[in-house]
């Protein structure tokens, strides 16, 4: 779910923050933006739980029975959310998201969010958010092709603000 379908209370407050909890079907996870903080399963249900960042002022939802892989670059953890199909890929989506990382990095400074992931989507989508990109099925099988293009989108889409917006829309990198 887009953020524009107003699927949560958009109370504001000075730091906008945003504890969210997806309770869903047993191996359903939810991904949203900012930090994971857990999933449990217990009587036939998982839960996800999320944690936004203050500078993130909408919450996209997706969810998904997903395969999760992570693997941490210095602060930043890259991680996939793929199915059982494409899981194979998972280590190659996290060691090219880690290059990028470190190579924008050293471009435009610290990457402003925790983590970065690649979510796969059954739809035919492209859509990048602070902290993860959703790609469609057949994105995520072309081999890594739109992966430096999401890394450098997301902190423009999340409308994270320092060196890295401000670079990256300089060169003409759009959201």
């Amino acid at each position: 779910m887009l953020a524009g379908l107003a699927w949560y209370p958009d109370i504001k407050i000075a730091e906008d923050q945003y504890d969210l909890t997806v309770d869903a079907p047993k191996g359903v996870l939810a991904i949203t933006v900012g930090k994971p903080k857990g999933v449990t399963s217990l009587n036939g249900r998982t839960r996800s739980r999320w944690r936004s960042d203050p500078r993130i002022s909408s919450l996209p939802l997706v969810a998904g029975h997903y395969n999760v892989k992570t693997q941490k670059f210095g602060r930043v953890t890259a991680a996939t959310y793929f199915s059982q199909q494409l899981q194979h890929l998972s280590a190659d989506y996290l060691a090219a998201t880690g290059r990028y990382l470190q190579l924008y990095e050293k471009m435009f400074g610290p990457y402003p969010f925790s983590q970065f992931a690649v979510v796969e989507n059954f739809f035919p989508t492209g859509y990048g958010f602070p902290s993860f990109t959703l790609m469609g099925r057949g994105c995520c099988s072309c081999r890594l092709l739109s992966t430096p293009v999401s890394v450098m989108k997301s902190p423009i889409a999340g409308g994270a603000m320092g060196f890295w917006s401000i670079s990256l829309q300089a060169i003409g990198v759009k959201a």
